[in-house]
């Protein structure tokens, strides 16, 4: 995979909750989002995963608990809801 530059990416896309494919490692693929607003509340039965926050501050509301993820985040329970006060991305 070839080295991206995130600002150019996000420039090139204004919509929410609609992630553009980026790439693929093994067998994962590798995407770039912006977030606003509230997401569904969802649980992955076969999948992790990733959040790198480029601009902005994401927080994640699980069913016990709510947490801004940090730089060694502990793994998410079943059932999540992602929230964007702003723009993020």
């Amino acid at each position: 995979m070839k080295p991206v530059n995130l600002t150019a990416v996000f420039s090139r896309f204004s919509g929410h909750w609609s992630p553009k494919v980026l790439g693929d490692i093994n067998d994962m693929q590798i995407k770039a989002v912006k977030l606003q607003g509230e997401f569904v509340w969802h649980h992955h039965d076969e999948e992790d995963e990733l959040f790198l926050v480029h601009k902005g501050r994401l927080l994640i509301r699980f069913a016990a608990r709510s947490a801004h993820p940090q730089v060694n985040p502990r793994p998410m329970p079943a059932n999540s809801r992602t929230l964007a006060p702003a723009v993020i991305e």
